[in-house]
Parts: C-alpha cells; structure tokens; sequence
C-alpha cells in the first residue's frame, strides 16, 4: 500500500476500468455512482504512469470470494479475448 494523490487515485482507477472493458469486462454496475466520490479532480493533474498487467499481459490472481465459476468464468474470457499464453492467472481451484 502506498499513499497517493486523489488524482492519482483517480487516474488509477479509471485507467484499470479502461484496461478491463479492453480486455472484455464491464464494470460493476454501480460503477458509475461510486466514481462520483472523484468529484472535480482531474486526472490530467496526476504525472504518475501506470502499467498494468504482468510482463506485458493480462494478469488474473482469483480473488477469496470469488467462486470457482466465477474464476472460470473470468479465464474462458482471458483465453477468448488474448489466445492460449497470451495471460498470466493464479487461480486455486478445489478445496484446498
């Protein structure tokens, strides 16, 4: 964790959304609503640059809450959207 800027927070954020929707997912749909907590920042006032992903591709590390359909889910788009090797995932499946 790391302290930053609201606009950096803001930039983050929206370029994470940005990056998802190119891989295919949309954001929660209450997306929107919550983004108005940004009111009048600016992204444009944040110089941070951010990268995303793992080694230039995709990177999916399957959340605790997340359920094995959902991971599944999550990696059949990876594999529509980028081809077979083209991702990086850690996904635990099972029980242990």
């Amino acid at each position: 964790m790391v302290t930053a800027e609201p606009c950096c927070a803001r930039k983050l954020i929206e370029q994470a959304t940005q990056y998802a929707q190119g891989l295919g997912f949309a954001p929660h749909p209450d997306y929107k609503k919550a983004a108005r907590v940004f009111g009048g920042l600016h992204v444009e006032q944040c110089a941070k640059a951010f990268t995303f992903g793992r080694e230039d591709k995709p990177f999916y590390c399957r959340a605790p809450r997340e359920t094995e359909e959902q991971a599944r889910r999550i990696v059949l788009q990876l594999e529509r959207r980028c081809g077979a090797g083209n991702y990086h995932c850690l996904v635990g499946l099972g029980d242990s």
